[in-house]
């Protein structure tokens, strides 16, 4: 979910490093681009036409066709394919973007509540970016949706109802309608746009769940809805975009919020949130503050995991709240539990079992000192925004 889109400068590559300010926020300006006019452009600009017409100057890094300098070449990259392809660059560092070839747009359109566009991506399929983000492609998604979805569920001894925050595509609600026990889900996602065009587009994301008759959908504030509900849950989990300072979600990350999350979840419930980039470059941007304030609230049974997605270009993390300790869940205990609770047992998945319980579950050293060394907590007096494709 960390991305930004960059635009070849109008009438070439200017070669400014001085830093861009936008939103109160400094950060490099990268030669022959403009942060500030989101467009589609290729990631190697040697001699590159634009589609709109401008023609590059100054590359990000440069194809040499002839030879010639020590400029290394890409691998198994030509002019020929440059010229013919759309390239598509995300932003994940000021120093780093990922770029693949944009072969259809789907859709595109400006909801109420930010930016929506539906792309095939080459190699990663059909992807949802929001606010130019990818949010899921259809290459990965069953990664990030069953390591969202199938530990909290597991840990739970028999979930029947279930509150989804966000899940737009429908995956998450997916994963969770697999579990036999379920009766009832409760999906809140505050923009229709959005689960419509997924809907439409994105049939191996969300695989017919709009359709089952267990699913309940609201076009709504999740914080809004939750708070306001009667009920309480055996599962909640939070499938949310990253917190912007002009988006949806930023107080869905704040102490206060899940405080009334504890509340509302039954006895021996579990709770589980997406926490963004957790890589050795990008945890400390939301991943391990996310963590220190969820043990604000829960102490000692927070536990966090870590996989990579490869179409955010990162490793991502998830933070987990159960009565059981997850960590030493034995690996066998996880298949039996996938084989006896989930509809078509453990040919359903394709990345989670009891073996990837125990890695995803295992964070890396250096996290771990991450979260050590982590003083922040978010609140609704100190919250923490992703401005430009930075989190200050």
């Amino acid at each position: 979910m960390l991305a930004e889109k960059t635009t070849l400068h109008p009438g070439g590559g200017s070669s400014s490093t001085s830093p861009i300010k936008q939103n109160g926020f400094s950060y490099p300006k990268l030669n022959g681009f403009d942060h500030n006019s989101p467009q589609l452009l290729p990631p190697f600009t040697n001699g590159f036409h634009h589609p709109n017409g401008h023609t590059a100057t100054s590359p990000v890094a440069t194809i040499n066709t002839n030879n010639t300098s020590h400029t290394p070449a890409a691998p198994k990259v030509t002019a020929a394919t440059l010229h013919r392809n759309k390239w598509y660059c995300e932003y994940v560092l000021p120093n780093l973007y990922q770029a693949s070839v944009l072969k259809e747009t789907l859709h595109w359109a400006k909801s109420e509540f930010q930016e929506l566009e539906i792309l095939n991506l080459e190699p990663f399929g059909q992807c949802l970016v929001l606010d130019k983000r990818i949010q899921s492609a259809s290459l990965d998604e069953f990664i990030y949706h069953e390591c969202l979805v199938h530990p909290a569920m597991l840990a739970h001894p028999e979930p029947k109802t279930v509150f989804i925050g966000g899940g737009g595509e429908g995956a998450t609600a997916r994963e969770v309608l697999r579990h036999k026990s379920v009766e009832k889900v409760v999906m809140v996602d505050i923009d229709k746009e959005v689960v419509e065009q997924c809907k439409e587009h994105l049939l191996k994301h969300h695989a017919g769940s709009f359709d089952d008759p267990r699913l309940e959908i609201h076009y709504d504030d999740a914080k809004k809805v939750l708070e306001e509900s009667e009920c309480k849950f055996d599962v909640i989990i939070l499938d949310l975009a990253d917190p912007m300072e002009e988006g949806p979600c930023y107080l869905l990350y704040t102490v206060l919020f899940y405080e009334m999350v504890k509340t509302k979840l039954n006895p021996g419930g579990v709770f589980i949130t997406q926490s963004g980039p957790a890589s050795l470059l990008t945890m400390h941007h939301v991943f391990t503050p996310i963590y220190k304030t969820l043990k604000k609230v829960w102490g000692e049974k927070v536990y966090p995991s870590v996989v990579h997605i490869p179409s955010f270009a990162d490793c991502y993390g998830f933070n987990l709240f159960a009565d059981v300790n997850v960590k030493c869940l034995d690996p066998e205990e996880i298949d039996n539990r996938i084989a006896g609770r989930i509809e078509g047992g453990a040919a359903a998945l394709q990345f989670y079992d009891g073996e990837t319980h125990r890695g995803i579950y295992s964070v890396p050293k250096y996290v771990r000192v991450g979260f050590e060394k982590e003083q922040r907590i978010i609140t609704e007096q100190t919250p923490l925004f992703v401005m430009n494709g930075e989190y200050c």
